[in-house]
């Protein structure tokens, strides 16, 4: 018997690893979405009301999430370096980008609603994980939220739960997939109280421990 799944993508938390393998491995109805960065908020906006019709559509129902002392790094360093639209205007009133600490502040302090103004802009990317996969604050219909600090471990007890056949990692995850860095280079106290204002629905909806900075 076929398996319906829906996967929903969550930037910067290991998404592109983990639909690879649901698309590899699983024989049935996988539904990754979204497929693409949502670029407006018309974009965003039809995100979220999809999800509403989707989670009474599949039977298997699976996200993923990351620490947001990391995952904010991440966006930073995404922004800055990788983004495929306007690399070369994105975060240019970051005036301090050789200090990473400095560089990393100006980043959190800029409100969301400030970044959103921005011609092009990734709404996806820096917006609290908590509102980009719940509904109004629910996210007790999934069947399995991912933790990209265990991603192996909890991929592999999605497809024991739901016999989806066997999983094995031939390319070792890294967490770090923009390249090697030391997190600890980008906080200090003020950095970490920032972010945690900025997450904190993450930190209490995902039970991320406030005084653990985890890469």
């Amino acid at each position: 018997m076929e398996k319906k799944i829906l996967y929903i993508k969550n930037s910067k938390t290991g998404s592109e690893f983990i639909a690879d393998i649901l698309h590899s491995r699983v024989v049935g109805n996988v539904h990754v979405t979204p497929q693409e960065i949502s670029y407006s908020k018309s974009q965003f906006d039809d995100r979220k009301n999809n999800l509403k019709l989707w989670k009474d559509t599949y039977p298997i129902k699976i996200t993923s999430v990351r620490n947001p002392y990391a995952r904010c790094v991440s966006i930073y360093r995404w922004l800055m370096v990788k983004s495929p639209l306007d690399r070369t205007n994105r975060l240019k009133w970051i005036t301090n980008k050789n200090d990473k600490k400095e560089g990393f502040k100006q980043f959190i302090n800029k409100s969301f609603n400030d970044l959103q103004l921005l011609d092009n802009y990734a709404w996806d990317v820096s917006l609290p994980t908590s509102t980009l996969c719940s509904i109004d604050g629910d996210i007790s219909f999934y069947d399995k939220i991912i933790r990209c600090e265990s991603l192996e471990e909890d991929l592999l007890e999605v497809f024991n739960k739901f016999n989806l056949g066997t999983i094995n990692f031939n390319k070792k995850y890294s967490i770090n997939g923009s390249g090697k860095y030391d997190l600890m280079d980008y906080y200090d106290e003020e950095n970490k109280q920032l972010v945690y204002e900025k997450y904190k629905k993450d930190f209490e909806l995902f039970s991320y421990d406030k005084e653990s900075i985890k890469v």
